[in-house]
């Protein structure tokens, strides 16, 4: 017999596939034979096929650490605090010097309460990145989450002498030290904040605050005006304007406030609680 090949007979000038060679003693060779072997062939081209696009996704999949640092904050920005936390952790298995990565560690063991671990996180950062000022507002938090008030104070300070242009560490600052009965400072801090940050709303409600525990009344109602200006949804503000109006004996108007507050947010019980003493009190004093 003459020369098989895969397909074709000797002869085709065209043929590309694998020659099958006569035997120097020729013999022959069954075409069913020829069949098996190209089926075995595409069965093992075919198999092979199989497990490189099983590998492929895997390649594919494969998150670098910033992509997990990015899905992470994502997590947080929805409240995922416990996903997000092993989105943090999985980029410092990547990369374990990333600063940013152990700070948002941090942040998501505080806003899952675990103060201790988010302190460790945030000296992590602050030792691997001993300027990064987030890092060291951060440890502030851990500490204050703590109830080290001292220590939280000279952390936030440490992060303003690294950048003074961060009106969220004088803010930080401000309610610290609020904390800690120093209710002028706490003032000087809120008003270098909203000195940086006219709009920050926040800023306005705890100068507020701090103003009507202090008995200036009429500058905590313009305060709380500001943030309600902001924010005209700020039930709370609302309520505190109505604790000013008390405070200052403007009652009528201090039931007004409280009702605004109430509209707002139906749920708000320190609205509820101190417009009932308000009225009980007026109550008893008319007879």
């Amino acid at each position: 017999m003459g020369r098989w090949y895969l397909g074709h007979r000797e002869g085709n000038p065209h043929s590309r596939s694998l020659e099958i060679s006569s035997h120097p003693n020729p013999i022959s060779i069954c075409p069913l034979y020829l069949i098996f072997l190209a089926m075995r062939l595409i069965v093992t081209a075919s198999i092979a096929l199989i497990l490189l696009l099983g590998l492929l996704p895997a390649v594919h999949c494969q998150r670098t650490a910033g992509e997990w640092l990015d899905n992470g904050t994502t997590l947080a920005g929805q409240a995922r605090y416990n996903e997000s936390l092993q989105a943090f952790e999985q980029a410092i298995a990547l990369d374990s010097n990333s600063t940013l990565a152990w700070l948002s560690k941090g942040a998501a063991l505080l806003s899952l309460g675990r103060c201790n671990e988010a302190l460790e996180a945030c000296d992590e950062a602050i030792r691997l990145g001993p300027a990064f000022a987030a890092a060291r507002h951060q440890r502030g938090n851990a500490l204050r989450c703590l109830g080290r008030q001292d220590e939280a104070l000279k952390a936030y300070e440490e992060a303003i002498s690294l950048d003074s242009g961060d009106a969220d560490a004088w803010n930080d600052k401000g309610d610290v030290l609020c904390e800690m009965g120093r209710h002028e400072e706490a003032l000087e801090a809120y008003d270098e904040g909203l000195w940086l940050d006219p709009d920050d709303q926040d800023l306005w409600q705890d100068k507020g605050y701090v103003l009507a525990i202090s008995g200036r009344y009429n500058e905590s109602i313009k305060a709380f005006q500001e943030a309600i200006r902001l924010d005209p949804g700020d039930a709370e503000s609302w309520g505190n304007i109505g604790n000013a109006l008390a405070g200052l004996g403007r009652f009528d108007e201090a039931l007004e406030a409280y009702d605004r507050a109430l509209q707002i947010d139906p749920d708000l019980a320190g609205a509820w609680h101190n417009r009932g003493v308000l009225l009980k009190a007026l109550k008893e004093a008319r007879g």
